[in-house]
């Protein structure tokens, strides 16, 4: 059985034929090259595309060598066009390559063959290369697709979706062990292996303790001399800009995300704090030693992940009102709200607390714009709109319904 990742086999045949090259980026083992040579190759082999009409090229092969080079990859390709029709060229790993500009200046040269290519690391590919492509991040399984290989109750699932994430290959393992043992692998893979093979990191221990102290603050508003105070409490020496070039590596290699927060009156970005959360809670997990204890943020991790999947640009935000107070006095009030989510001219504000919480609820009314305005709780209850015009909706019912926001 495989997991039915609808969602990108349509991203890429909205692109198909637009004379770019589609750059699939993702986490290690998010399923990239799977899907890449199993779910979309027989899906356009499926759909009447000729065998011979597919070019199925992984660069970690030793065959495949001749073609890290540019030139010997585009002279291959050109010689295999033999006709008008339509071709699909799928390459596995394209940071092997030696000049991935000169590949996409001449793959635009190829009117019909179409490029499909996979790769890990953000950094390798620099701003100009990325905006001749069009780039799609593979995402880890949401909960929806997760529970396709599982039978009963969705709710008795989403305690193993916490704990061990949504990686396709680790979702397949049965025994718990191994999949500690499994994620363990990956993680320690993605730090010795590939980050510090093209970084060569002086202080991966820094970088372990940097990683560990932001598993444990997911979701908690940050700033590098917080983080700097932290590591060089542990008896760790780094500087804020060893902070700040660490988080970068981290987030080329999608282990986690930050998000800005934004001040909602003037809809503007704050340069500090941020908040971080996890691409994977599995690889979250791992470094906290698998407490779960604080499910909250879990799922607010969880909700972020699902919101990024929904392609929604995700802010936290705040704003400030004069409150009048029992003893007469004016103040001014800071008001947090957990998520602002903008998707084209979709506008979100969303709060997370396990019931309904009437200070979360409150922050929500003081907002007087139009946008939409909700409450995701953990409780099993019926969606409902209250009296000001706030959704109270049910954790499952967001999970498993991508357009439940259309649907307010």
């Amino acid at each position: 059985m495989e997991f039915n990742r609808e969602l990108y086999i349509n991203k890429l045949l909205n692109r198909r034929n637009n004379g770019k090259t589609k750059l699939l980026t993702g986490i290690n083992c998010v399923g990239k090259s799977y899907f890449l040579f199993e779910i979309f190759m027989n899906y356009l082999l499926n759909h009447g595309t000729n065998r011979n009409h597919i070019f199925r090229i992984d660069l970690m092969e030793r065959c495949s060598e001749q073609f890290r080079n540019a030139k010997n990859l585009i002279n291959h390709i050109e010689k295999k066009l033999i006709d008008q029709k339509d071709y699909y060229v799928l390459i596995d790993e394209i940071q092997l390559i030696d000049s991935f500009d000169f590949l996409l200046d001449n793959c635009s040269k190829l009117k019909n063959a179409d490029f499909y290519v996979t790769g890990s690391d953000t950094h390798f590919f620099t701003n100009m290369s990325c905006k001749k492509c069009d780039v799609i991040e593979i995402f880890p399984l949401t909960f929806k697709e997760f529970i396709q290989i599982y039978k009963g109750k969705v709710e008795n699932h989403l305690e193993e979706y916490l704990l061990y994430g949504g990686l396709p290959s680790v979702a397949f393992i049965m025994e718990e062990e191994m999949k500690k043992e499994y994620l363990k692998i990956i993680y320690e893979y993605t730090i010795f292996n590939d980050i510090n093979k093209h970084y060569k990191i002086n202080k991966l221990k820094v970088m372990d303790k940097l990683i560990d102290a932001l598993a444990d603050n997911i979701g908690i508003k940050i700033n590098f001399t917080d983080l700097c105070n932290f590591i060089n409490s542990t008896k760790q020496t780094i500087t804020k800009l060893s902070i700040r070039t660490y988080m970068k590596i981290i987030r080329n290699y999608f282990i986690l995300n930050q998000i800005q927060t934004l001040n909602i009156k003037k809809m503007k970005n704050a340069y500090s704090p941020v908040k971080y959360y996890f691409t994977d809670l599995g690889m979250r997990n791992i470094r906290s030693r698998f407490d779960i204890s604080d499910k909250t943020r879990l799922i607010e991790n969880l909700i972020y992940n699902e919101l990024r999947t929904r392609d929604y640009e995700i802010s936290t935000g705040f704003f400030s009102r004069h409150v009048s107070y029992s003893d007469g006095k004016i103040k001014r009030k800071h008001y947090d709200i957990d998520f602002v989510c903008v998707k084209e001219n979709d506008l979100v504000y969303i709060q997370i607390c396990p019931s309904p919480d009437n200070l979360k609820i409150d922050t929500l009314v003081r907002i007087k714009d139009k946008a939409k305005k909700v409450v995701i709780t953990n409780e099993i209850e019926p969606t409902y709109k209250d009296d000001n015009g706030i959704v109270i909706l049910n954790l499952y019912d967001f999970l498993l319904n991508e357009n439940i926001f259309n649907e307010l």
